[in-house]
This record gives C-alpha cells, structure tokens and sequence, in this order.
C-alpha cells in the first residue's frame, strides 16, 4: 500500500508500509527519483519535506527512530549506500559501504528494491 503526497509546499513524498512488496518499493524509488530536482527553489524552506509531511518541526524529532539511506544516479548507475545516524552530525555515510547497480541489472527482479533494503538493514539509528 502507497500513498502520494505532493504540493509545492511539501516536496514529493511517497508513504510506504512495512509490508509492501519489492515491487511496490522499487516502483516508488522510480517515481521518487523522476521528481527530484526538477524545481529550483528561490530560498531554502524553513521545515524540510519530511518536517512538513509528519506535521512536526525540527529535523532531529522528524528523523527519531528512523534509519536513512543514499541513492545516488550517476552515468555508471546506482549507488546506494546505508547512512549511520550519529548524535552530534546527524547522518553519515560509510566510505567501507556502498552497493553500486548498473541501470540495467537495477531493473531486472527488483534488484534495486533488494539493494535498498540490504543498505536499510545496514543502516544504525
């Protein structure tokens, strides 16, 4: 099950259960991705999407008890690394980590959704 929300105010966000299928991630990651950068903002908004879509101010309380990931696309393909959450710098990547798919083999059975999960599970509060 997916719900989408989307405004000019809010950013792109897409709401995924626990229990949603492979598919259905590796579809929303699609769709996420083709709406990212696609608006140049005149000043940076005061509350992030995330703050925005919970209804609760500040990024630490937005981000408690949530793990955090990258997908980066590039011309090589996907890079998708699991982010550590660290007490005084927020998220941070690992240099040691990072699970690299080219656009083809991302497609094929869901490997992308698969390498988002395994980043997720690397990932630490």
């Amino acid at each position: 099950m997916k719900e989408v929300f989307s405004s000019i105010q809010k950013g792109y966000v897409i709401e995924l259960c626990t229990t949603s299928s492979k598919e259905e991630l590796q579809e929303a990651i699609y769709e996420s991705l083709s709406h990212c950068n696609v608006e140049l903002l005149d000043e940076i908004p005061k509350l992030t999407s995330l703050e925005q879509h919970l209804c609760i101010k500040g990024w630490k309380k937005a981000t408690k008890d949530k793990k955090c990931v990258s997908i980066l696309l590039n011309p090589d393909g996907f890079s998708i690394s699991p982010m550590n959450k660290h007490p005084r710098y927020g998220y941070l990547g690992s240099d040691e980590i990072d699970i690299h798919l080219n656009v083809e083999d991302a497609m094929v059975s869901n490997n992308l959704a698969r390498a988002v999960i395994q980043a997720i599970n690397l990932s630490s509060l």
